[in-house]
């Protein structure tokens, strides 16, 4: 297997667009999303309570649970003109109020609502865009919305086909839930073909418990953590250890 680089970026070289696709199939969901007992989350129990604990929110894709950077950029301007929209038609009260500032993370645009009645404003707005393939946005809670773990694998040989990559792997490791994993670049470095991939937090344990292997082809890919200074480790995200160790 070819050297895995510790960093994309130098000497790399992009191959596919900042469309967001499953990496299996990009038109295909396996039912709704399990949330493990691992991550012993609590959640709110009522939607203002929700509002008041957790003003952090995510707007996404109804349908597929992820939306791309030129989605992210298209919600934003419709956003800001419907804030602009409503100062100019207001005769007095208190508008939409944000703190911080948006983040996009590679899968849902994240924004901060400072009150209950931001979120209604939010929740109303989105309800409103419809994108130009004819999808539909949601605000979720981010509690709501499941954490993901970025990794990179690189495959031997100059690949293209990322829709093939991933049904063999899928093929070959059905325990790996592959079909859940959101792919976020390919790059060629030297004679391989490097992925970036993102994957549920709570099948982080089940890829540990398999030292990271993956069957490939006639032999083995190794998937690394993207760590907290850009590298890739095989070192899991530390809180995801911590709550490997300490969850039940």
């Amino acid at each position: 297997m070819g050297h895995l680089p510790d960093k994309v970026g130098s000497g790399a070289r992009p191959a596919v667009s900042s469309k967001r696709p499953r990496l299996d199939e990009t038109n295909s969901l396996r039912g709704e999303h399990k949330r493990s007992k691992l991550l012993n989350r609590p959640q709110p129990t009522s939607y203002a309570d929700a509002a008041k604990s957790d003003p952090l929110v995510a707007i996404t894709s109804a349908t597929t649970g992820h939306i791309s950077a030129s989605t992210v950029q298209l919600v934003q301007e419709v956003l800001e003109a419907k804030i602009m929209a409503a100062m100019l038609a207001a005769k007095g009260g208190e508008g939409p109020v944000f703190r911080g500032k948006p983040v996009y993370d590679g899968v849902v645009l994240k924004l901060w609502c400072s009150n209950l009645s931001t979120l209604d404003w939010l929740k109303a707005a989105v309800e409103e865009i419809v994108l130009p393939n004819g999808e539909r946005l949601v605000v979720r809670q981010m509690w709501g919305t499941p954490r993901r773990v970025r990794c990179g694998i690189s495959i031997p040989g100059v690949q293209s086909d990322i829709k093939a990559i991933g049904r063999m792997l899928r093929f070959q490791n059905p325990w790996a839930e592959v079909d859940r994993w959101l792919l976020h670049a390919l790059y060629h470095h030297d004679n391989d073909t490097f992925i970036v991939v993102s994957v549920p937090e709570e099948l982080v344990p089940a890829l540990m418990g398999h030292e990271r292997r993956l069957a490939y082809m006639l032999g083995s890919v190794y998937l690394k953590f993207l760590g907290p200074n850009g590298k890739f480790t095989e070192t899991a995200p530390l809180k995801v250890a911590d709550r490997e160790e300490g969850g039940s």
